[in-house]
């Protein structure tokens, strides 16, 4: 499929086009003009460094239609100046615009405008490899573009981080680090016990700007804790992180382990994050691996491929579903419908082995490494390295219209090569909007090209070099900020949706639904585990689609007190094959919880809070880690009217704006913990925190104060506007005493607050609303008692007034049936199409 026009800049000759519009001085009067000087076959054999200039000249006499041959078509229609004409190579991939007024010809490059130039700021991690820093990552900033100028990629002194892998790397949506290598001193004995050798794997490092620096400040969380106490250090840990290899873990594996992930000698990672995948090139093998990005432990890939010569890189066009494998022999190779073979358990078709060639069809293209895709421009970058041995023959390669090739023969629309140019062996590539960004590693260089798509320049200065040892993979993290908050974190209605995941709790099954926002929210996949007796809770939604769902287990307390579990299902967002647990995608961990209700991510902490009601409190897990709890956040015994009682925690909130913590107890109150992001950065592992004060919501009866709620279940604390908006299922026996709660200005309670909006009453058909999620506009409910069980819908709900000053009784704008439903969170489109 194509997505916009493509248009090839000229190099050399008589005009040449560079940078955004350029106009070519007149030719002098008497210039004779080639026979044929637009001819599709000219086109591509025009300029010897095949940048393939449209040659253009003319007398000032003679009309532009007597010079541009029929080859050409002007868009105007007459043929004559001025007009525009439109040149084709011979392999109708590109074209090259060229404007004729006051006999000058004007080309313009609109690929350059189509792709979008680096948006934000933005982290690069460069995986190192060489003698002495192999495994380790290093971290280089680059500040936002101003005044049309992009700055260069600065290292951030003191970074480190050692994830004991040296090849591959990525960036999820989550900012976890994805990295792939030989696992250096991973291997074991044949005894399973550690014998320093290497046995490669697949990491995933979670939130990788937490790393603490080597000083024991940690980035961005400054806390006063040793660096050795604090959750995320400089080094891989078992708590914070998690590994697919085939190996002890702790113990964990038996010694008789298979080496399930199956890994020889990985080198390129790809992540496409709509299939929650991780496509891996394996060298040592001539095997492309696909691994989930959920998955966990000794498991192997979700699909795995020959290929007819060894791989170093992929691409993966997320819109075609085809992957192009960067092989070492110079070729690429194309396959089609990629991940809907392997997720069939079929193998994907091998559509063609493409070869880059010069202007008389000889290949140039010796050993490829590096393989970008860029969907606007629908282009190819490649990085080839040549001879290992030579630090001056590497090369970088823009293969535009990729997609709508019509051979396997190609001609590069842009080289970039040559002395100036630093390239010797250039392992990696990235791409920050139109810059690219390559890993030197023969002259152990990071260096930057600006706007690759603009210039047809070849043996060019870089526009930044940074001395870094040994570079072997990059890996891009931009920094969208507040335009991908966590998914409890929207603020207004700017956002869009692609629907909303359910969690059913019936008792017999653990099962979750992604729904559509049509009419009747209509299921559209539904993920269920059959365990009698075990329900799913809560689900959250991860910002790498993966859903995050409590799970309550038949052996209920006082049986087991270690009665839950989390469960992690890749890629829910968009998920359409094996709908039930899949190990090579998902993962399920059985932390110490007694009893796990609500949850809440805290992506800038890498961390998930889980309302403990089993224990009465809040545990905090890692997101990438192996379920330990790190910390636990106390709540005390809170008076209400009859006697003292504890007040398990249903629900909690995060603000990722002040840092505090919002939990929704079932005794009616609000706990508040304040800070909770710096005290946290200041605790070692397995403290215990508690919460800063409570909070009693009234209401007036009248002008007397009276209790305005009695069993809080749902809680959605919006950041922009400081509210908080709850729910409350009053008695679980009854289907007629639900309430909505808005609770303005959270950010300077006092321990009792009368409730700005309280929405009750027969028409609200509220009995037990159990969870809500807010789309920015418009608060979802999950009643569970009511009818058996509904999804309602109150729009414009931050608009909502009190009637009189007591309950407003509400018709719900969207009523759906829905049996047994226990939560609900939004999808936004920002996490279903990354």
């Amino acid at each position: 499929m194509r997505r916009l026009g493509l248009v090839l800049v000229a190099g050399l000759g008589m005009a040449a086009c560079n940078d955004g519009d350029v106009t070519a001085p007149p030719p002098p009067d008497d210039m004779e003009a080639p026979a044929a000087t637009c001819d599709a076959e000219q086109f591509t054999q025009a300029s010897p460094d095949m940048a393939r200039t449209c040659e253009w000249s003319l007398p000032g006499d003679r009309p532009i239609s007597e010079v541009v041959s029929s080859e050409c078509a002007s868009s105007s229609g007459d043929g004559d100046c001025p007009g525009l004409f439109v040149c084709r190579s011979n392999d109708g991939g590109q074209t090259a615009a060229w404007e004729v007024a006051n006999m000058q010809l004007t080309c313009s490059n609109p690929v350059a405008a189509q792709v979008p130039p680096p948006a934000g700021p933005a982290n690069l991690f460069v995986a190192l490899n060489g003698d002495t820093n192999a495994g380790d990552v290093v971290r280089f900033s680059r500040a936002a573009p101003v005044g049309g100028s992009t700055p260069a990629f600065v290292m951030d002194d003191g970074y480190l981080h050692n994830s004991r892998e040296n090849q591959g790397s990525g960036i999820d949506a989550a900012g976890h680090l994805v990295h792939v290598g030989d696992g250096l001193g991973q291997g074991v004995d044949g005894t399973g016990q550690p014998d320093g050798s290497n046995a490669p794997g697949l990491v995933t490092a979670c939130e990788m700007n937490l790393v603490d620096d080597v000083d024991g400040e940690d980035v961005p969380r400054r806390g006063t804790a040793p660096a050795a106490a604090r959750p995320f250090d400089n080094d891989y840990g078992d708590n914070t992180d998690r590994e697919l290899r085939g190996q002890f873990n702790g113990m964990t594996f038996p010694p008789e382990f298979e080496d399930n992930p199956g890994l020889n000698a990985p080198k390129g990672l790809t992540i496409a994050p709509t299939v929650g995948l991780a496509f891996v090139a394996d060298f040592g093998s001539s095997t492309v691996r696909a691994y989930g990005l959920s998955a966990d432990g000794n498991q192997g890939p979700v699909g795995s491929f020959n290929t007819p010569v060894a791989p170093w890189d992929t691409a993966y066009d997320a819109l075609n579903d085809t992957l192009y494998v960067a092989f070492t022999n110079g070729r690429v190779g194309v396959y089609q419908n990629v991940t809907a073979s392997l997720f069939s358990g079929a193998t994907p078709g091998f559509s063609a082995l493409l070869r880059i060639v010069d202007q008389s069809n000889a290949d140039i293209s010796v050993n490829l490494h590096g393989a970008v895709y860029e969907p606007v421009s629908d282009s190819l970058i490649l990085s080839d390295v040549g001879d290992p041995q030579v630090a001056t023959d590497g090369q970088i390669f823009v293969l535009s219209g990729i997609s709508e090739r019509t051979s396997d023969t190609l001609m590069p629309s842009r080289i970039i090569a040559g002395s100036n140019t630093q390239l010797g062996n250039p392992v990696d590539i990235v791409l920050h909007g139109r810059d690219l960004v390559v890993a030197e590693k023969s002259n152990d260089l990071l260096l930057t090209f600006n706007d690759i798509f603009a210039s047809d320049d070849v043996n060019v200065v870089p526009s930044s070099m940074t001395m870094v040892t040994k570079p072997e993979s990059l890996a891009l993290q931009p920094l969208f900020g507040a335009s991908r908050p966590g998914v409890t974190d929207i603020s207004d209605s700017t956002d869009t949706f692609a629907g909303l995941l359910t969690s059913i709790n019936a008792g017999d099954s653990i099962r979750i639904e992604r729904r559509t926002l049509a009419n009747g929210f209509p299921v559209q996949a539904a993920y269920e585990i059959d365990e009698d007796g075990s329900a799913g809770q809560n689900v959250m939604l991860g910002l790498n689609g993966e859903a995050i769902v409590t799970v309550t287990l038949a052996n209920t307390p006082p049986v087991d007190p270690a009665s839950g579990d989390l469960l992690f299902v890749n890629a829910f967002a968009t998920r359409s094959n094996n709908l039930t647990f899949t190990a090579s995608q998902d993962r399920r961990l059985s932390p110490a919880i007694e009893g796990p209700r609500g949850l809440d991510i805290a992506p800038d902490l890498g961390l998930i809070f889980i309302a403990d009601f089993g224990a009465g409190d809040i545990k905090v897990v890692a997101q990438c880690g192996n379920g330990s709890v790190l910390y636990t956040l106390e709540v005390a015994d809170v008076d209400t009217d009859d006697n003292d009682q504890d007040a398990p925690p249903w629900d909690v909130d995060y603000d990722p704006v002040r840092g505090d913590l919002y939990a929704a107890m079932t005794n009616g109150s609000i706990a508040v913990y304040r800070g909770i992001r710096d005290t946290l950065s200041d605790a070692a592992v397995g403290a215990s925190i508690d919460y800063n004060f409570t909070v009693n919501l009234e209401t007036l009866d009248g002008t007397t104060p009276v209790e305005a709620s009695t069993n809080l279940h749902g809680i959605e604390h919006v950041p922009g506007q400081d509210v908080l908006i709850l729910s409350d299922v009053g008695d679980p026996g009854s289907d007629t005493d639900g309430k909505i709660f808005l609770l303005r200005a959270a950010g300077s309670l006092a321990t009792t607050e009368q409730v700005d909006v309280e929405i009750s009453g027969a028409s609200t058909l509220l009995g037990n609303p159990v969870d809500i999620a807010f789309d920015g506009r418009n608060l979802f409910v999950a009643e569970k008692a009511n009818g058996g069980g509904r999804i309602l819908r109150f729009d414009d709900i931050l608009s909502v007034q009190a009637v009189n000053g007591g309950p407003n009784d509400l018709t719900p704008d969207a009523n759906v049936p829905a049996a047994s439903v226990e939560s609900l969170v939004m999808i936004p489109d920002y996490v279903a199409s990354p």
